[in-house]
């Protein structure tokens, strides 16, 4: 009697796959058979099963051709064993496609269903029992992304996961009060209904961008909305947009967490770092709930990012956020940040760090991202998709048995140079003051005589900014999109809106381009590129001697690297 088995090691997704069982038997029942397979089939999933907990990430699914195209701004949810994903978008490119991931088997399926919520991205979702729940979000009627096209929603979709089909939810007709339309919005389950806080309306003709800071609540029995209206006279968070939510529970209570954001701040938006947390107790006859403000160490400042809660613990993962003042200059990140639930109970969040440097991202880890989706399935956290100087379709595994321990690697480390500066920065501090002490005992001594005031005349006051002439000046040249579609230079920075193909665009000096509109605003008010901070001058009066070289985008790092990469 002999019996074995044929295995074969699987080097992209790094586990070992049991092809066939047999066995070899002068006599042997049926049912021995049958045992010898479904042995093999153990050892099948218990070797994936241990590959996923030996190290901190595990790659489930690279794009190819029988995976979802690369994609941001999409949804990611859990039913059981297997994730779906809808909609997103890829540069200039949205998409309507629903997709399943099983994940025991690995596989990707694509769903052919009768209807779809549309081209949509930047929408919200949850799931309740066996189905996917999607609201808002920016919709177009073509999958060619053009400014002028878009327009936000406020409707509800379900996806059975039973039948694999979608359906819209018509509010009951008596419903007269429903969220405004909104984009960039955050979505946590709570029992029997969904919480929605935040987004942002996009101005379309001559109309103004609004961000909000509403609650709304959606039942999943009744299938009706209502407005959750916070307690009178009590601290509430600045309406925001691009921020980060999940649900966390304290004292027994579920909160929902709220982290960052966007705020609309005159003609552009501000960054936020504050963070927030509200109770989820919202039936009709509960009081009011109060939010709370959250003290966060080290601070967190990053859009489009996620997070997630499994078990007591709180975990994000990469983001977008700026390194100067300025805002105009910031960096993705590839770093796993976690923080313990038991912190919330002194409100208090404190955040530890999981560096993956660039050389590891290769192969072990996920490379530095932002407006990527996440969920958990089995206590581990899900990563897919996202933008960095292109948009991703991978599909990584964390090992949350491994808690991040660094305080903060992006704080600078003290060095013996720090101290040799202390000292001489004090030795020029005290020379100073005793110089300043003997010019003025000398002033005191001997006073001089025949003093007069003698008053300048002061010099004309310049104009800040560059003329109209000096403007108009830079040429207009038209935009040609780049064939491997990536690259900082798809959009502008001031506006943060894609060009469009053959769009005309103003050029300065540095070879920074601009919508016309955007730029001559800036320079009727600075002498600066938004970009490189190179002061200009009119093209007809300055000959460069070389072209600047356009910046590139690198991963966050702990020593000084950076990029100039801003969100749409």
């Amino acid at each position: 009697m002999a019996a074995h088995c044929v295995v074969w090691w699987n080097k992209h997704q790094h586990v070992l796959v049991v092809v066939a069982c047999s066995t070899s038997i002068g006599s042997l029942e049926s049912g021995y058979v049958s045992r010898w397979h479904a042995l093999c089939e153990l050892l099948w999933y218990t070797v994936k099963a241990a590959r996923r907990t030996t190290g901190k990430w595990t790659k489930l699914s690279g794009p190819d051709a029988n995976s979802p195209a690369r994609r941001e701004g999409t949804i990611l949810q859990v039913i059981g064993d297997i994730a779906y994903i809808y909609g997103g978008l890829t540069n200039n490119t949205m998409f309507t496609d629903t997709w399943k991931f099983d994940l025991l088997h690995l596989e990707w399926t694509r769903l052919v269903t009768t209807v779809s919520p549309g081209y949509r991205f930047d929408h919200v979702g949850t799931t309740h029992g066996t189905d996917v729940y999607v609201f808002g979000g920016s919709v177009s009627n073509t999958s060619r992304l053009q400014s002028g096209t878009l327009s936000q929603m406020n409707d509800m979709w379900k996806l059975d996961s039973l039948i694999d089909q979608w359906v819209q939810i018509t509010p009951p007709s008596c419903i007269h009060r429903l969220p405004a339309p909104r984009t960039e919005a955050v979505a946590v389950p709570t029992g029997d209904a969904m919480v929605v806080f935040g987004g942002v309306v996009l101005p379309s003709s001559n109309e103004s961008a609004a961000d909000f800071n509403d609650i709304w609540q959606f039942r999943y029995d009744t299938e009706t909305w209502r407005e959750v209206v916070p307690k009178a006279n009590t601290p509430l968070p600045l309406p925001r947009f691009s921020h980060t939510a999940t649900t966390v529970t304290v004292h027994g209570v579920r909160h929902m967490i709220v982290l960052s954001g966007r705020h609309i701040i005159r003609d552009g938006w501000s960054v936020l770092a504050d963070a927030w947390m509200l109770p989820l107790v919202l039936d009709d006859n509960d009081e009011a709930p109060t939010w709370i403000l959250l003290s966060v160490s080290p601070v967190y400042n990053r859009l489009f990012g996620g997070a997630v809660s499994v078990s007591s613990s709180l975990w994000m993962f990469g983001g977008f956020a700026f390194y100067s003042h300025s805002e105009r200059d910031g960096l993705a990140y590839s770093d796993t940040v976690a923080a313990d639930i038991a912190s919330l109970m002194d409100n208090k969040v404190t955040l530890f760090y999981d560096y993956t440097s660039s050389d590891e991202t290769t192969r072990s880890s996920p490379h530095a991202r932002f407006h990527h989706a996440m969920a958990v399935w089995r206590d581990q956290v899900l990563v897919f998709g996202g933008k960095f100087l292109q948009s991703y379709g991978d599909l990584w595994l964390r090992n949350t048995t491994m808690f991040p321990t660094d305080p903060n690697p992006y704080q600078p480390r003290p060095n013996a140079l720090s101290s040799v500066v202390f000292v001489f920065v004090s030795v020029f501090w005290l020379s100073s003051v005793v110089g300043y002490l003997c010019l003025f005992a000398i002033r005191i001594c001997f006073p001089p005589f025949n003093f007069r005031v003698r008053m300048m005349p002061l010099p004309p006051l310049r104009h800040r900014g560059l003329s109209f002439d000096e403007i108009t000046a830079f040429k207009l040249v038209p935009f040609v999109a780049r064939k491997d579609g990536g690259g900082s230079d798809e959009l502008c920075s001031i506006c943060l809106a894609d060009f469009e193909p053959r769009e005309r665009l103003r050029e300065l000096s540095c070879q920074h381009r601009y919508h016309p509109a955007c730029i001559d605003t800036w320079l009727a008010k600075s002498q600066s590129c938004p970009l490189c901070k190179r002061h200009l001058a009119s093209p007809k009066a300055t000959t460069w001697a070389g072209r600047v070289a356009r910046h590139r985008v690198t991963a966050a790092a702990p020593a000084q690297q950076t990029s100039t990469h801003t969100p749409r």
